[in-house]
């Protein structure tokens, strides 16, 4: 069951119903995304885990680069940061101070939040510096799961209503990536029944 949009305080966030049973046999930590593939044993719950999992499993060698090539270095590297620098410690921490503020930390709290706002600003200048000088992706060239994380990552910073360094730059790579076929397939707005 997937989450039911971003909760925006602790009631929705209990309404998206991630602790269920079914969900919590797959991940313990009541987190989405999680996978179980079923053909070859596996059960993960990271976004980026997950995404390099079924690009060497069913990839061309380019949304995931070939294990050992220097190509997945360079995605590897993008991915982690993007995980551990962007999301955790810049958009996570944000939202458990924030809208989440009484859940996972005593209180909200402005201090923190705008901390992870400069945080997050000072670190995505680096992307958008690596989208100028090696684009018009992130590892290149070509699109790479790096870019679902990217993608995610600008997309939540726009939930906050946070002002992008290099607006420009982010603008015309989010056009990019939200305008291919499959992320349109997953975030097209739905016709009304």
């Amino acid at each position: 069951m997937p989450l039911a949009g971003m909760p925006e305080n602790f009631e929705d966030y209990q309404a998206n119903k991630t602790h269920r049973a079914d969900i919590l046999a797959i991940n313990p930590r009541g987190k989405l995304p999680a996978l179980e593939d079923h053909a070859n044993g596996v059960v993960l719950a990271e976004s980026a885990a997950i995404n390099t999992y079924l690009g060497d499993r069913f990839g061309d060698g380019k949304i995931v680069p070939r294990a050992g090539s220097a190509g997945r270095g360079t995605h590897d590297q993008w991915c982690y940061f993007l995980m551990a620098e962007i999301d955790a410690q810049s958009l996570w921490t944000n939202y458990k101070f924030t809208t989440m503020g009484g859940l996972y930390s005593i209180e909200k709290n402005e201090m923190t939040a705008e901390s992870c706002r400069l945080y997050f600003n000072k670190q995505i200048k680096v992307c958008a510096e690596e989208l100028k000088e090696r684009g018009p992706y992130i590892c290149g060239a070509d699109f790479t799961a790096a870019d679902i994380l990217l993608t995610h990552c600008l997309n939540w910073a726009g939930s906050f209503e946070w002002e992008l360094p290099e607006d420009d730059v982010f603008q015309e790579y989010l056009q990019r990536t939200t305008t291919r076929p499959a992320y349109l397939a997953v975030y097209a707005p739905k016709p009304k029944l």
